[in-house]
């Protein structure tokens, strides 16, 4: 195979404490150096940067500029100097494995005929052990998110997959392409860029794609946190903007313009917080005084929403024209690319306030409408039980509800410590029992988050996430623990109060609940009403509370078993070929009571001796509850 040639731009503002690591593992590369060439775009820094790059790296081609232009015009500067035939990206602030020019070029060769013009590389902290980029996805207004950021490097599946964006801070792109497209566009300064760029690929009929086995360590935000906050935030809302405003098709921009601008500014109002004292504003608060002064300090933060507005404005004429011409080039419908998004209706800010307006812009909007049969909504359910191979009743549960989820929704299915089962068009993770960080960012990543059991007890960060929260109450574990504690003598009423006040506290936290069946919904129903979640507001809208909770049912795989060879009649000892087998689905516990069916299966037998009772299993497969019992 001929292999591409390759040139690595790095631009650098004030780096110089980062370049050494950068340029050493560049050096080191497996690619044949011959292929290779290095530039670096300093832009004004005043550092030592440029001495240090004189004095030790003299082979890389540098181009010095007077002052800080911006990343985004600092790669299209290193592209239109390259030579290579690929120009790869690497921020300032990372290294490269020895093999990341080779992942990369490596699938970007093999799926060149496949329209794979880009390629995203995967990123992890500067000491490997946490993620950086695995890919994302966008919301509708355009703000871009990086999936299962900060988790444990092992925890989520390393798979190739496409992606709407490669992350511009270690990507490999085909340069001739990347001209004739309009590189990064310049007047995004930073941030977003690669958002604005990967989509432009997608509607010129392009694809990116994601190379786990192309890795660079990042020490996250280490040149861009010498900005301001404020001028930071400016950048991210502005550039949200452009990006949806050049790339929707017309009829997805018309329904969408307008709810974008207006959770702009919603989110504006979220960061005034009680800086502003809204009642002098109302005009029924009282005859103004003479005293009451025209004059107001708000929050620097809630300016930058109107700072970028102020650009979008300024630069609308020139905006528009460049949606000409990427429109103008256009061979995918939005349609084909939404899936893409996979984070569509993903509330930005984080507040009920805010979620409860994007809720019903989206309504007004017709925006679901848009998407058609694309999954919009992105879930969270977090299990209870390891998930592999062997499963017990919680798991079963999580694993068919997030089946018939996935045909309707991104789902995302967190175990503690495994996650090995495959679930089609499900992301499994896994997340170290007490690593509250770990599912605190998977929640923010999503909209719903279902739950079972101790979790909310066990992760209390999960009911400040603003996130809608599902509670599943298929297992009436106070009630099965009865039996538990009774063997604890004095401290048995102290364990039962402990479960109930677990259980009181889920029916608070609940935006919703979930029960196995109808008998189960009577029985929640008085424990709801018991907490006073059955309001009577409630009741004229819904008299039967289905809006609060209603039944799914246990679930098991629709697919019927198919019979392949005999396992138990005339295999096992004691079961001859014609006997009927009567299976004990349950475990062998105290408080599902196997004595009884024993006892009623001997008095069975004394008419049938044909009828054998067999237990699927001993003891439950997850060694915590076993241990219990």
């Amino acid at each position: 195979m001929t292999r591409v040639s390759i040139s690595v731009v790095v631009v650098n503002f004030n780096g110089r404490m980062h370049l050494s690591a950068c340029f050493n593992s560049l050096l080191k590369q497996d690619y044949p150096a011959d292929l290779v060439e290095l530039i670096l775009i300093d832009n004004g820094s005043h550092d030592d940067s440029l001495e240090l790059m004189r004095t030790h790296y003299p082979t890389v081609k540098v181009i010095a500029n007077e002052r800080n232009v911006g990343f985004a015009p600092a790669v299209n500067q290193g592209a239109a100097a390259a030579s290579g035939q690929c120009i790869a990206l690497l921020n300032n602030d990372a290294y490269a494995d020895p093999g990341w020019l080779t992942g990369m070029a490596t699938m970007f060769e093999a799926q060149r005929d496949e329209q794979v013009v880009c390629v995203a590389a995967r990123m992890l902290d500067w000491y490997g052990r946490r993620i950086d980029f695995v890919g994302g996805g966008i919301n509708f207004y355009g703000m871009g998110n990086q999936f299962f950021h900060r988790l444990p490097v092992d925890s989520v599946p390393n798979e190739a997959h496409d992606v709407l964006f490669a992350c511009g801070g270690a990507m490999l792109v085909d340069r001739e392409l990347f001209l004739d497209l309009g590189g990064f566009d310049a007047d995004y300064f930073a941030y977003f860029e690669d958002v604005d760029f990967g989509w432009r690929l997608w509607v010129c009929g392009y694809r990116v794609r994601f190379a786990p086995e192309a890795v660079v360590y990042h020490r996250s935000h280490g040149t861009s946190s010498s900005m301001p906050g404020h001028k930071v935030l400016a950048l991210y809302e502005r550039n949200a903007l452009f990006t949806i405003i050049k790339n929707y098709e017309e009829a997805s921009l018309n329904r969408i313009l307008a709810p974008a601008l207006m959770l702009t500014m919603q989110r504006a109002l979220g960061y005034a917080g009680d800086a502003v004292d809204w009642e002098r504003f109302r005009i029924d608060a009282g005859q103004t005084s003479a005293t009451d002064s025209s004059e107001f300090t708000v929050p620097g933060m809630m300016l930058s929403f109107l700072a970028g507005m102020q650009d979008l404005f300024a630069q609308l004429p020139h905006l528009w024209e460049k949606r000409q011409q990427v429109q103008v080039r256009r061979q995918r419908p939005d349609g084909a690319i939404f899936p893409l998004f996979r984070n569509a209706m993903w509330p930005h800010y984080p507040t009920a306030e805010y979620t409860r307006l994007q809720s019903l812009l989206v309504e007004i909007g017709g925006i679901r409408a848009l998407f058609g049969d694309t999954p919009v909504h992105r879930v969270l359910i977090i299990s209870t039980d390891p998930l592999h191979a062997h499963l017990a009743g919680p798991g079963i549960r999580v694993v068919e509800m997030a089946r018939h989820l996935a045909h309707h929704c991104q789902v995302v299915v967190a175990a503690p410590q495994a996650a090995s089962i495959r679930i089609p068009e499900v992301i499994c993770v896994t997340f170290e029992p007490g690593d509250s960080e770990a599912l605190e960012r998977l929640a923010a990543d999503v909209e719903v988050v279902i739950v079972q059991g101790f979790q909310l007890h066990k992760y209390p960060v999960l009911k400040r996430t603003h996130r809608v929260v599902v509670v599943d109450l298929y297992d009436p574990f106070h009630l099965e623990n009865l039996q538990l504690h009774a063997r604890y003598g004095e401290d048995a009423h102290l364990r039962t109060s402990i479960d109930q006040q677990v259980v009181n506290d889920l029916l608070q936290a609940g935006d919703f609940f979930l029960c196995a069946s109808e008998r189960q919904r009577d029985f929640w129903m008085g424990a709801l009403g018991s907490t006073g979640r059955l309001s009577p507001e409630m009741y004229v809208d819904d008299p039967a509370f289905r809006s609060l909770i209603d039944v799914v049912s246990f679930g098991i795989d629709p697919t019927p078993p198919v019979r392949q060879e005999p396992v138990l009649k005339g295999v096992l000892p004691g079961i001859a070929a014609s006997d009927m087998v009567v299976l004990w689905g349950g475990g062998i516990w105290d408080w599902l009571d196997p004595l009884t069916v024993i006892r009623a299966m001997d008095l069975v037998r004394q008419e049938r001796e044909d009828i054998k009772l067999f237990f699927l299993g001993g003891a439950t497969p997850i060694p915590m509850v076993s241990a219990k019992w």
